[in-house]
């Protein structure tokens, strides 16, 4: 019960301000591309904007529209720098002086791995007097992850609390950089404020608690999910609940998959590693579900995906058995 009024409550918060979002990013995008400091930034938006959602709308956007993603950093995988201390009064000094270097130093360079990007906006909400918190945990993008249970953490995003309610922020997801082009924007606030329920299909946080969820799902659990894209939250597929993304088959056979909800308007496709070919995935209703029956015929292993024609939206991990 609790986490249907949860769920309720976020999609009435967010319906609300769905239409105010397009007025503070309006204002926000005649924002300088740059600030000298956090103070500044902070000060600009104590200015323009009045409630804790309006400034935290702010921030994000802003930082998800001007800072590119530091693929170069990210390719060296450098480790965070250990702070000795003598007490924790005094680890937590330092942690402080060490998170509000590394934030202004994200905003002069405007440039950041996933760290720096929940860094800023944590540093620049506590100038606005607003409870940030930066999470670490786990993102799974590849299929070769589906399945392998890892032990060290590879991301950061945010819990912003809002009128005494936390919601989950990924900015660094929000920016559409590519690896191509870092300094394309393709903006999506899929992740601002996202359903909890949601994001734990792609972000496995370190703490549980950040799940913001009243059942956390397991880890081997999360592993076991395929890939899920950005895409896919809109697409108006939902995927039966702990569906395995790692799919054993045989060739000449049929896959299954269950959806507990599709939007009838909408065409989706299936298509298979390598093949440069797709074709209509066909539903069947079933007991309120929908079926939908993939035929694999390859001797070889493809790793199956479903798309809307355009944008990929779910990946599978494919095993083929022998004969």
């Amino acid at each position: 019960m609790k986490s249907f009024l949860l769920i309720f409550f976020l999609i009435s918060i967010q319906l609300s301000f769905s239409q105010s979002y397009a007025s503070i990013d309006s204002i926000v995008s005649t924002y300088p591309k740059k600030f000298k400091s956090i103070e500044q930034f902070a000060n600009r938006i104590r200015h323009d904007f009045e409630t804790d959602i309006e400034k935290t709308r702010a921030v994000y956007f802003w930082i998800a529209n001007n800072i590119t993603y530091d693929y170069k950093t990210f390719r060296k995988n450098k480790k965070n720098k250990k702070i000795r201390s003598k007490s924790k009064a005094d680890y937590e000094a330092k942690l402080h002086v060490y998170n509000r270097k590394l934030a202004r130093k994200v905003l002069r360079k405007k440039s950041a791995v996933c760290e720096g990007y929940s860094r800023l906006l944590t540093e620049v909400l506590r100038d606005l007097n607003i409870n940030s918190a930066v999470v670490t945990g786990y993102a799974k993008t590849y299929v070769q992850e589906i399945g392998r249970k890892r032990s060290t953490s590879n991301h950061a995003w945010n819990a912003v609390k809002i009128d005494g309610q936390w919601y989950l922020i990924d900015a660094t997801w929000s920016t559409g950089n590519s690896i191509y082009n870092s300094k394309f924007f393709n903006f999506s606030d899929t992740y601002f404020m996202i359903d909890p329920e949601k994001l734990v299909l792609t972000h496995f946080p370190d703490d549980k608690q950040w799940q913001l969820l009243d059942q956390p799902i397991s880890k081997t659990d999360y592993f076991n999910f395929p890939i899920f894209y950005s895409a896919y939250h809109t697409s108006g597929l939902k995927l039966e609940n702990k569906t395995n993304g790692y799919i054993t088959t045989k060739k000449d056979s049929v896959i299954k998959l269950v959806f507990s909800s599709i939007k009838k308007e909408t065409t989706y496709y299936y298509s298979f590693d390598n093949t440069g070919l797709s074709d209509e995935i066909e539903f069947i209703n079933e007991n309120g579900n929908f079926i939908a029956f993939i035929p694999y015929r390859d001797k070889r292993r493809k790793n199956l995906t479903v798309s809307d024609g355009q944008l990929a939206l779910l990946k599978f991990k494919v095993k083929l058995l022998s004969p």
